[in-house]
Formats: structure tokens, C-alpha cells, sequence
């Protein structure tokens, strides 16, 4: 009799361990910051991008966006704050926000654009904009092909309650001439492996 309780208290022990431990993940998980994201073009201005976040958790979060905006693989610096990690998405729970911005500035940025080119461009219906742009890079001297811009969106999220998400880059195209930002649907290495935050995202 002795031996068999000592066996039933035992196994309940260890039950209500498995129990507390699955409670724990349980509850990490309910408090860790979830948000959704994403890049498209407006459809009714192809120069303008829209970018969007949304808080899928439970608590409010703070996320910080860090785009790595490159043409021809040379990256671009000086950007909007939203977008270089340097400002905080605030969300509520369940809230979605959304962000643009015209990507005809960073080819001003990179240099191939004046700003009086820059400014005709925008004068115009921003769909015959896209058409002048391509034909300014075709007549182009210095340029064999127009150049490629691309994003690498990294967002760190954290809320108030001590727990912090890393999202590793989202790679994107601009195909120019279908007027869409082409995700990249694969990488060279699985996620966890993109474990390094850029500096100032996690101060």
C-alpha cells in the first residue's frame, strides 16, 4: 500500500510538472509581441509605397523598422527615421498602421536624379511618371540598365512587459516595369540564424 501511493504521488509530481512547464510556455508565448508586415505599391500611385504593420498579440508592442534600401547593391543612407530604426511604431492590440513613402527619393539620394529632376517627376500623373523615369535610364549615358533598388525590412518589437521579437529581413525587388515590389520568397539560411540586430534597434 505504501508502495503504490509513494508511485501515484510521484507520477502526479511529475504530471504537475509537465503541467506548470506547459502553463510557462503557455504564457510566454500569449505575452510575446506578434506583428504582422508587409510592403506594396499603391495602386493608384505606383511611385508611392505603402508599408503596413499590424499588432496580432495580445498586449500593445513598440516597433522599431529598419529598411536597407540599396540600388545596385550599394546601400542608400540618410533615410527617413521611421524607416532606419530610429522612431517607434506605437500599436495597440489589434491595431494596424501604415506608413508610405515615394521611392523616386531614393534614386535622388543615390545621385542619379537632380532635385529639379526629381521635381518634374513629380509633377507629373505619377503613371506617366514611372514612364518618364524608365525613359530618362534608357537615354542614359552612364547607365546600361536601370538601376536595381531593393529593401531589406527588419522590425525588432518589444512590449512593456520584458518581452522582445527579432524579425530577420524581408528581401524585396521594385520591378519597375510592373510597377510592383517582388518579394523574395527563400533564403540562404534559416531564421534563427539572423540573430544580430542592427545597432540602435534594441538600445
Amino acid at each position: 500500500m505504501i508502495l503504490w501511493y509513494t508511485l501515484e504521488t510521484s507520477e502526479i509530481r511529475k504530471a504537475n510538472i509537465v503541467i506548470a512547464e506547459a502553463n510557462r510556455e503557455s504564457q510566454l508565448r500569449y505575452k510575446r509581441p506578434i506583428v504582422g508586415f508587409g510592403v506594396y505599391m499603391n495602386k493608384d500611385d505606383p511611385t508611392d509605397t505603402r508599408f503596413f504593420l499590424k499588432n496580432l498579440s495580445n498586449y500593445p508592442v513598440a516597433v522599431q523598422v529598419n529598411c536597407n534600401f540599396r540600388i545596385d547593391n550599394e546601400e542608400i543612407r540618410d533615410v527617413w527615421p521611421e524607416y532606419a530604426g530610429l522612431k517607434y511604431w506605437n500599436l495597440q492590440y489589434r491595431q494596424e498602421k501604415e506608413g508610405h513613402f515615394n521611392w523616386l527619393d531614393l534614386y535622388a539620394k543615390w545621385g542619379i536624379l537632380t532635385e529639379e529632376k526629381l521635381k518634374e517627376l513629380k509633377s507629373l500623373d505619377p503613371n506617366y511618371a514611372v514612364d518618364e523615369l524608365i525613359k530618362f535610364f534608357e537615354i542614359s549615358k552612364s547607365l546600361s540598365k536601370p538601376p536595381q533598388l531593393t529593401i531589406d525590412i527588419e522590425i525588432f518589437c518589444r512590449n512593456d512587459l520584458g518581452s522582445s521579437l527579432f524579425y530577420p529581413p524581408d528581401h524585396y525587388e521594385l520591378d519597375i516595369y510592373r510597377e510592383a515590389w517582388i518579394p523574395t520568397v527563400t533564403s540562404d539560411k534559416p531564421y534563427w540564424e539572423f540573430n544580430e540586430m542592427p545597432s540602435g534597434m534594441n538600445d
